[in-house]
C-alpha cells in the first residue's frame, strides 16, 4: 500500500477540463486549486506528463502522503484508507489537497465501513 499512488484512478485517467486545464479528476474543476494545474495550450502535453504539478500529485506515493500529514500517518487505518480520496479531502481543506479526507475518517475511525460491510452480509440477494 505505501508504495501506491494517492490516487490510483489518476494513474489511468487524465482529466482534461474546458478550459484545457490538466486535472487528476473531474471533481477538482469546481475548485479553485484547479489553477495551480497546467494549462496544456500553454504547457503542452509531454511537459504536462513529465514535469507539472500534474505530474507531481499524481506520482505522489502513499508513503510520501502519510509523511506529510502528520494525523494520518499516525492513524491506526493508514495502511488500509491510505489518506482517502485527494478530491474529497478538498471538501474540508479547500486549499491543500495534501489535507486528511475527512469522508475516509468516518468510514474507518467511526466504523461506517464494518457497518457498511454487515448491512451487505444480511443483504439476501438471489
Amino acid at each position: 500500500c505505501l508504495k501506491q499512488t494517492v490516487c490510483g484512478h489518476a494513474r489511468q485517467v487524465m482529466y482534461l477540463s474546458a478550459e484545457g486545464r490538466m486535472l487528476p479528476c473531474m471533481s477538482l474543476s469546481s475548485y479553485d486549486i484547479q489553477e495551480e494545474y497546467p494549462l496544456i495550450t500553454e504547457m503542452g502535453l509531454r511537459q504536462g506528463l513529465t514535469d507539472s504539478t500534474y505530474m507531481k500529485l499524481i506520482d505522489t506515493r502513499v508513503e510520501e502522503f502519510l509523511k506529510h500529514t502528520e494525523e494520518c500517518g499516525a492513524c491506526e487505518y493508514a495502511k488500509i484508507c491510505a489518506g482517502g480520496c485527494r478530491a474529497s479531502a478538498l471538501c474540508y481543506d479547500k486549499t491543500d489537497i495534501m489535507a486528511p479526507d475527512r469522508a475516509s475518517c468516518l468510514i474507518f475511525r467511526e466504523g461506517y465501513g464494518k457497518r457498511l460491510e454487515e448491512v451487505m452480509e444480511n443483504l439476501q440477494i438471489e
